[in-house]
């Protein structure tokens, strides 16, 4: 392009100050080379981000998909950088390539096996890139599987393999346990598989004309019948048995989706509940336990802790079962309190026969019928210790001494009564979470939940487990599966987050919305609602005449009123520098949540107390505060912990609608799960 200096006359007679996205975009595609020597590998970079995020561009035609204009990374010397991904990146060597011959990284293993031209590990370029032609690393890496050895169906390991997966069968297929899309037939597919038992597994992969063989623990084969069956190991792992089934069910299985498939088969019923997830698909009501000789238990084999003490100091051998969660004790003796609600009741009631606390309970109980249970019985005990009579059950204690026993039982219900033992109101009665609590087995201990309230100030609320339930006999496999469950629900989060939607290009007009039946101890204002304000806001053109900022990022304005409008447009008209320097932050933070330029947009509003808001899953942010706190120190620490602390607000908004205690809990829980990757990002761009 030809280059002249700043003219008042030629600004006048409509020379551009820089070229258009559409200029540029050609000229990739004509000079591909001479714009990355011209530019550089940073810039180009930046360039394609743009590109990516607002294409320039009706519809991908031929010449898109064979034009060598793409970023293509081939990583060298990988043997040193010892599985670490940012020192191998750092070797990498770049190319310009087509689509076609560039690859998407969804299985770091696999590309690591052979030398391959990946795309850039940023998700708005691999999917721009997909779009173009671009294929998944998996799709182009083929495996091959070889069962060696003898197999055997129907034995223990086999059999509860199987179990297992038969029982989780629901939350396997339950649409709202993962975003990725399952193939027609899942249903069908789990429904029919075999589960054999082999001596060894070897996989081949293969990529154009190499090759690797690797010894794996699980596969699933074709047999001769044209059924589909799933091979083990003795000591198979169960992250393989998960990574086999999502191949199976979902159209595309990425190693997030193995992973959380892993924990749904490994964690317990109990666990599940406990951490949200909709386990009450696969509980089904049990008829009434019938009083029996007890029986001697068949040995079954544990698919999650396959290995047994082979020197037990009282010289008896120990035996797994396949842990769901439930009681065993409830089955084998119906006299003593099981593993779920009954048994909850029975500690807090120890005076009450367990027969009548599950004839109250009935079959299969909610937790709101357990807290309604709850209550009766505190009150039936209480109209007990307030009578002038008191039985004598053992017919030595005297009358004074049975006093005093009452006086203490009731301190007693009553204190925990006042520990949680009250009607749930809303969505937010403290019977379901002790119930939880009791379930899982979790310790004493005191969890909170921070956020942003309606006027963008920040508040608290705590709440503190006193004992109520407190989990005894934790162990190191139960440790273990809550560690596993918590992978789990990052791995929701991160899917939650990355379901966030475009923004709107014509602007946001939303009327005031109240939010009723909020949860107990949330402070709502004299009405007892928490008010969503209105939003109206429209596009603003901007100097680039593209409604957008340098960087990308779509630019509103507030637009209330015919004043509101003009006060707004003229001050982005003439601050539009901090507009800029606003989108730069903003396009960091999107960049750290993995999320496309397309998500968010800046605005301007004169009045009200909004900081930023979620829209159908769009971010848009208001300039106002940035102008007003962060313009001169936009590089600083101070202002990318603020903002990133006001995006997870508003990214926990995906989840939760209103400012309560769950909002919170997923605000903190955002904000743990990507501050290293902040931290990261200050420091290697020197951010103090």
């Amino acid at each position: 392009f030809q280059q002249v200096e700043y003219n008042a006359f030629l600004s006048f007679a409509g020379v551009k100050t820089e070229p258009s996205l559409e200029e540029l975009f050609a000229l990739m595609m004509k000079k591909p080379d001479e714009v990355l020597d011209s530019l550089g590998e940073p810039k180009y970079k930046m360039l394609l981000r743009r590109i990516a995020a607002d294409p320039p561009f009706k519809r991908i035609t031929a010449d898109i998909r064979s034009a060598p204009f793409l970023l293509g990374y081939l990583i060298v010397d990988e043997d040193e950088s010892e599985g670490d991904e940012s020192k191998a990146r750092s070797k990498a060597q770049y190319i310009l390539a087509k689509a076609d011959d560039i690859h998407i990284v969804d299985n770091a293993f696999l590309r690591r096996q052979f030398p391959m031209l990946i795309s850039p590990m940023e998700q708005t370029l691999e999917e721009f890139y997909r779009r173009i032609g671009s294929k998944y690393v998996s799709e182009v890496v083929k495996k091959n599987f070889e069962v060696m050895g003898s197999t055997r169906r129907g034995t223990p390991l086999a059999n509860s393999c199987a179990d297992r997966i038969k029982e989780r069968r629901p939350l396997l297929l339950s649409p709202s346990i993962t975003s990725r899309p399952l193939v027609s037939n899942a249903s069908t597919i789990l429904d029919n598989l075999e589960i054999f038992q082999a001596d060894s597994i070897r996989a081949i992969y293969s990529f154009e004309r190499s090759s690797k063989m690797i010894n794996v623990t699980c596969c699933s084969k074709l047999t001769a019948r044209k059924s589909i069956a799933i091979f083990i190991t003795n000591n198979f792992e169960l992250f393989d048995l998960g990574s086999c089934i999502g191949d199976l069910i979902l159209q595309h299985c990425e190693l997030k989706d193995a992973f959380f498939l892993t924990s749904l088969l490994e964690a317990s019923i109990g666990t599940l509940r406990n951490r949200g997830f909709p386990v009450d698909r696969i509980v089904k009501p049990q008829p009434p336990a019938k009083e029996a000789k007890a029986e001697p238990r068949k040995e079954t084999t544990d698919i999650t802790n396959r290995e047994t003490s082979s020197n037990n100091s009282r010289g008896s051998r120990s035996t797994g079962t396949v842990k769901d969660g439930s009681a065993d004790a409830a089955i084998t003796n119906p006299t003593q309190p099981s593993g779920g609600f009954d048994t909850i009741l029975k500690n807090m009631y120890p005076q009450c026969d367990i027969s009548k606390i599950r004839e109250m309970l009935g079959p299969n109980p909610s937790k709101e019928k357990a807290a309604a249970v709850a209550n009766e019985l505190a009150e039936e005990l209480n109209k007990n210790v307030t009578g002038s009579e008191h039985e004598n059950k053992n017919g030595t204690e005297t009358d004074t001494e049975s006093m005093l026993r009452a006086k203490k039982e009731k301190k007693s219900v009553l204190g925990k009564m006042r520990e949680g033992l009250n009607p749930v109101r809303g969505i937010g009665g403290k019977m379901p979470q002790i119930l939880n609590k009791r379930i899982s087995g979790s310790p004493q201990g005191a969890g909170g939940g921070a956020g942003f309230d309606g006027r963008g100030k920040s508040g608290e609320s705590h709440r503190e487990g006193r004992g109520v339930g407190a989990g005894q006999g934790d162990d190191a496999e139960s440790k273990g599966r809550e560690d596993a469950v918590q992978k789990s629900l990052e791995a929701m989060l991160q899917q939650s987050i990355q379901s966030s939607r475009s923004v709107n290009s014509s602007g946001v007009a939303s009327q005031e919305t109240l939010l009723q039946n909020l949860p107990e101890g949330i402070d709502c204002g004299s009405n007892g609602c928490e008010v969503v304000p209105a939003q109206n806001i429209r596009p603003f053109k901007g100097p680039y005449g593209n409604f957008k900022s340098r960087y990308g990022i779509r630019v509103m304005a507030a637009a209330s009123s015919t004043l509101e409008a003009n006060e707004a447009f003229g001050f982005l008209s003439n601050n539009f520098d901090a507009v800029d320097k606003f989108s730069v932050v903003i396009g960091h933070l999107v960049q750290i949540f993995n999320l496309g330029l397309g998500t968010v947009a800046i605005y301007y509003d004169p009045n009200g107390n909004t900081i930023a808001f979620n829209s159908n899953k769009a971010f848009h942010f208001n300039l106002r505060f940035f102008h007003a706190i962060h313009r001169h120190d936009w590089k600083s620490k101070g202002c990318y912990s603020y903002w990133y602390t006001v995006f997870c607000h508003e990214l926990a908004h995906n989840l939760v609608s209103a400012h309560n205690k769950e909002h919170g809990k997923y605000t903190e829980s955002i904000v743990m799960l990507y501050l290293p990757a902040l931290i990261d990002f200050m420091t290697q761009n020197g951010i103090a």
